[in-house]
């Protein structure tokens, strides 16, 4: 849907909506984990010792807990201790396969305004929010989108219900463009030549960080034997921390994990979840880092004697203001290792996006 404005020879506006969902959409799936038992709010099944543990009381859905044994259901119904996890299939070791049961859903507001400003300057302005919620996208990281389609509770497909990892949530382009007036009257055919007829346009793009995941790095829920290479084990907030500021941003460490980098202890915003539960950090819950970069052009065309030949200079310059522009950190190995030990490469930015400034000098002939 778009409603559009236009001004005669002076501006044209539009807005529209953008919508969409998927169905039946592929994620990846482990037959062989373990069956959670669910509780529900306030429940403590299978807590033992001091310390919080249990569904929270303040939770608004049940709980899935593991209490991490793993074996078949005659296994489990000898045991002295209760309850016992089961697997999902005792015949089978390891598993695994693609399901087709996730969903998406994408809203955006559009807006595009053009305007000519006056003699020889024209703008040209866009702007997209959106809003994109997947089950598959993005649970633990991937390739350079953070993308990945690994559930947290393998049977539930909206465990991992989350921000789309491909999508930035705001992004903005600013064109500007201007015919350069001088020596336009000129009586002189050398200042014509060197001097009139050229024209300087700029391109800015801006874009919000795309939604970044954090996980624990081992199977602190006892969901899967053995933890799998990446459990997708989410982790706890730290009171205090919340999503916002649990995040250094423009640091070459961007999350706050305690560990301890050259001497240096960064704060503690993470900690694992209680022994047999998910954390309370949902999918995509981080942004990554911004990126903004301008690029600008100088152009003027001769053109010949003979009907369709021109010759065009140009000097383009890329990143204009040379803006370090960070690339998504790192969370392949997750927060913490098996001895729960904080691990000083997660969240560590290793690459830049975009180049540093560049020049670039170019002609062309067109007959």
């Amino acid at each position: 849907m778009e409603i559009q404005r236009r001004v005669p020879d002076k501006c044209i506006m539009s807005v529209g909506y953008v919508g969409s969902f998927g169905r039946n959409l592929g994620r990846a799936i482990n037959y062989s984990d373990y069956n959670p038992i669910i509780q529900a709010p306030g429940s403590t099944t299978g807590c033992t010792g001091a310390g919080p543990c249990g569904c929270p009381a303040t939770s608004v859905t049940n709980c899935n807990f593991w209490p991490g044994t793993g074996l078949t259901a005659a296994q489990c119904s000898s045991l002295v201790v209760q309850p016992c996890s089961t697997l999902n299939n005792p015949a089978w070791s390891t598993v695994s396969g693609v399901v087709f049961d996730s969903n998406s859903f994408y809203n955006s507001l559009e807006v595009r305004v053009q305007r000519h400003i006056g003699t020889g300057v024209n703008m040209a302005f866009g702007y997209t929010h959106l809003s994109c919620w997947t089950d598959s996208s993005g649970e633990t990281p991937g390739q350079a989108l953070n993308g990945s389609t690994t559930p947290t509770v393998a049977g539930n497909a909206s465990s991992s219900r989350g921000r789309c990892a491909f999508a930035a949530t705001d992004v903005g382009t600013l064109t500007l463009s201007y015919d350069i007036p001088f020596a336009k009257s000129s009586d002189s055919a050398l200042a014509k030549v060197l001097v009139a007829g050229w024209q300087i346009s700029t391109l800015t793009a801006i874009s919000s960080g795309y939604p970044l995941n954090a996980i624990a790095g081992v199977n602190v829920a006892r969901s899967m034997p053995g933890g799998g290479p990446t459990p997708p084990d989410r982790l706890n907030l730290v009171p205090g921390c919340t999503v916002q500021n649990a995040i250094n941003p423009g640091q070459e460490y961007y999350f706050k994990n305690g560990a301890t980098i050259n001497g240096v202890t960064l704060p503690q915003c993470f900690a694992e979840a209680t022994p047999g539960y998910m954390g309370n950090l949902p999918a995509n819950a981080f942004t990554g880092p911004s990126f903004w970069s301008t690029d600008a052009s100088l152009r003027k065309d001769y053109a010949f004697g003979r009907e369709g030949m021109t010759l065009r200079l140009q000097v383009d310059l890329f990143n204009l203001f040379n803006r370090a522009n960070l690339g998504t950190p790192t969370n392949s190995n997750g927060a913490f290792n098996s001895s729960g030990k904080a691990q000083a490469s997660f969240g560590q930015i290793t690459n830049m996006v975009g180049t540093p400034r560049q020049l670039q000098l170019g002609a062309r002939f067109s007959f």
